[in-house]
């Protein structure tokens, strides 16, 4: 990928970063809680957009139209069945029902949520290259090209999941969408969150990685081109600083905040250490692009 676009994305996607977070600060200075601006639809939607459109620029430098056109297709797809499953027919990740909170459905689901789906599985995609180390495999016999894909789609599956441990009793604080049954899972919110849900996370998430990774033809050389993983850390670094806010500042639910840092946080934590291993000097997206590093 040409140096000077792949800064370009990054330094979309910092920008966006700051945007964000600066409205979370905002909101934590004037003291919202549930009421936020940041919990309405429309909210919603124009920073899940942001985010997609950061997924789709990265894509495309690094895998092209096509690929990147079978990558998103797929993740946007197979979420939206199996959401179409739990709502219509409790299957999947178990029985519920979204409100009329998010927006415009279809077949019951909220576009937005289907939406929500692309930018957790495409950061988390990264997380996991950093983590296990990109593994030359296009040459590789069939069975040891699957085995490799089917065991860092499995640890991508946790990384996604994590966003869920946070975000799940959230929605269902907010009101968002409510579990016909409950589960054991924060169980004092709305009944709790079934532990069926956490396992069809996994297995959507299992699946999507699992396409993303066959097609994305032959990985770069382990982290020998750390501009390509910058903006995807971001999205997941902002995703789990912006659950967490939700968490602590809006819903009071310190127990839920503490899951996600020792989920999210914990990734997070590794893929740096990791990737500064490999590389000390890290560069910032806004000073590379002026030719200057830390």
């Amino acid at each position: 990928m040409n140096q000077d676009i792949s800064r370009k994305v990054n330094i979309y996607m910092f920008m966006v970063f700051v945007f964000w977070t600066a409205l979370y600060v905002f909101n934590i200075v004037k003291g919202y809680q549930k009421d936020s601006f940041l919990l309405l639809y429309g909210t919603i939607a124009a920073l899940m957009l942001s985010l997609i459109v950061f997924v789709l620029w990265h894509s495309v430098l690094t895998k092209g139209w096509r690929r990147s056109a079978v990558i998103f297709t797929t993740a946007v797809l197979v979420p939206f069945f199996a959401e179409a499953l739990g709502v219509n027919y409790g299957l999947w990740f178990g029985p519920y029902d979204y409100t009329d909170m998010l927006g415009p459905k279809l077949l019951g689901v909220p576009i937005v949520i289907v939406l929500a789906w692309e930018p957790i599985l495409y950061s988390s995609f990264y997380i996991t290259e950093i983590l296990v180390t990109s593994a030359d495999v296009a040459d590789a016999p069939l069975i040891r090209r699957l085995g490799y894909f089917a065991g860092t789609s499995l640890i991508a599956s946790i990384v996604v999941t994590s966003w869920d441990m946070m975000m799940d009793p959230i929605a269902v604080n907010q009101g968002w969408w409510l579990w016909e049954n409950g589960g054991p899972y924060v169980s004092r919110i709305g009944g709790g969150v079934p532990l069926s849900n956490y396992i069809g996370w996994m297995g959507v998430a299992f699946i999507c990685t699992f396409v993303h990774r066959s097609v994305a033809g032959k990985p770069p050389k382990p982290l020998a081109t750390p501009n390509v993983y910058y903006g995807p850390m971001l999205v997941y670094a902002f995703l789990f600083l912006a659950a967490e806010c939700i968490a602590v500042t809006m819903h009071g639910l310190p127990d839920v905040a503490l899951a996600g840092l020792l989920g999210m946080g914990g990734f997070l934590v590794l893929a740096a250490v990791k990737l500064n291993t490999f590389h000390p000097r890290l560069e910032i997206p806004v000073l590379a692009a002026k030719g200057g590093t830390r």
